[in-house]
């Protein structure tokens, strides 16, 4: 589990914008690892989950996907 914590410092987790998710679930189809998920308004981000690979951003018509 502490490996699992350290990798965690060398990549961006992506995190969505409530304000510009237009609601298509591009981001949880394209997310190969499950990170994604509907949440009441919009689609929120897993940050265990999220491995930074940035496909999901990539396939946002709204780009509302940013990494941090």
């Amino acid at each position: 589990m502490k490996a699992n914590t350290s990798n965690k410092k060398n990549h961006q987790v992506a995190h969505i914008d409530g304000t510009k998710c237009i609601g298509c679930g591009s981001c949880k189809r394209n997310c190969k690892f499950g990170a994604i998920f509907r949440g009441k308004e919009f689609y929120i981000v897993d940050a265990e989950k999220c491995v930074g690979c940035k496909v999901c951003g990539g396939k946002c018509p709204a780009e509302a996907i940013s990494y941090e």
